[in-house]
């Protein structure tokens, strides 16, 4: 590796004239180009309607770009069918849902650890012992320990975002989407929420794109970037 190219982290994400249009919609969302480093944090801030859901399940691959370009982990989605799209967003991302998604029959470890069963690559980057990874995360989130082997429909909604973010950076993804994880939260639970996230990603050395409509969450994030409303 040269020192120049020692001196530039990958890009973890890099979009250009990206667009969607839903079936049935007479109006199409336009996203700002998006060039995301290896480590780098970044705010998209938009209205209902903006497109800030639309745009996450196409960074995710859950849907497939209409047109402009899109590469995540330096792979072209557009050209990708929906079986690789799926083994890369297992193998590379983690995602943590507005309703966080989490397994409801299963313990706070065990949604954890789930990653780890449905991608190779994310259990040999958990380490030889994937629970203790999880407990190490959980306690860095400050999920007390009496929690972490109960059923998650147990948990407070602030204890499910934590197991959620807990999930999403297990194995090391080196992309975190988040989608309005926060919006049940209130400003000090909220704000301590983010930190704690961006402390453990920081320390995984994961990117996270973080969305909402709250923009009072900008000043945690190295780059913001606003969605405008379809056009």
């Amino acid at each position: 590796m040269t020192a120049s190219a020692a001196s530039h982290p990958p890009l973890i994400v890099a979009t250009s004239g990206l667009r969607w249009q839903w079936r049935g919609q007479h109006l199409s969302l336009n996203f700002p180009d998006i060039n995301l480093t290896q480590g780098d944090h970044l705010f998209l801030r938009g209205a209902s309607g903006s497109g800030k859901s639309t745009l996450l399940g196409l960074l995710s691959g859950l849907l497939k770009p209409q047109a402009g370009e899109l590469q995540v982990h330096g792979q072209d989605l557009a050209s990708l069918g929906g079986g690789r799209r799926d083994r890369l967003r297992a193998d590379c991302t983690g995602v943590i849902f507005q309703q966080f998604n989490l397994v409801p029959y299963l313990s706070t470890i065990a949604n954890i650890t789930l990653p780890c069963r449905l991608s190779s690559v994310r259990r040999q980057a958990a380490g030889a012992d994937p629970e203790k990874t999880a407990e190490a995360l959980l306690s860095a989130l400050d999920l007390p320990s009496e929690a972490w082997h109960r059923p998650v429909t147990e948990l407070s909604t602030g204890q499910q975002q934590r197991v959620a973010a807990a999930r999403a950076l297990m194995g090391a993804p080196p992309l975190i989407l988040a989608d309005e994880p926060t919006s049940a939260l209130d400003t000090v639970n909220r704000d301590r929420f983010i930190d704690l996230l961006l402390g453990q990603a920081d320390a995984c050395g994961s990117s996270v794109i973080f969305v909402s409509h709250d923009p009072g969450l900008a000043g945690h994030f190295s780059q913001q970037l606003t969605l405008e409303d379809g056009s």
